[in-house]
């Protein structure tokens, strides 16, 4: 099986949001909140202690345009979750 790539995700993530899109909007927008994407890579070069930076630089910025497309579609009304309190999820932390 061959591991898919971050760009993989990206592409499927922006599928997603154009497939939402794609339908017309409902009388009242669905409040949605989205937090930001985590890539967890377990290939064999994947970093070991942490996310490549051009990773999480793609991450935010598919995480960003998803956001935005959901917000300017007018079916949903996207909630700022940048004053709560989650914590990113860290996979190489010992639990």
């Amino acid at each position: 099986m061959i591991a898919p790539k971050a760009g993989n995700y990206a592409a499927a993530s922006l599928l997603g949001a154009a497939l939402l899109l794609a339908f017309p909007a409902a009388a009242a927008s669905i409040k949605l909140a989205i937090f930001d994407f985590e890539l967890e890579d377990t290939s064999a070069g994947a970093p070991s202690n942490s996310e490549a930076p051009s990773d999480a630089t793609q991450l935010a910025a598919v995480t960003n345009e998803i956001r935005q497309l959901l917000a300017q579609s007018g079916r949903y009304s996207v909630v700022d979750v940048s004053a709560s309190n989650w914590a990113p999820i860290n996979p190489w932390s010992a639990s």
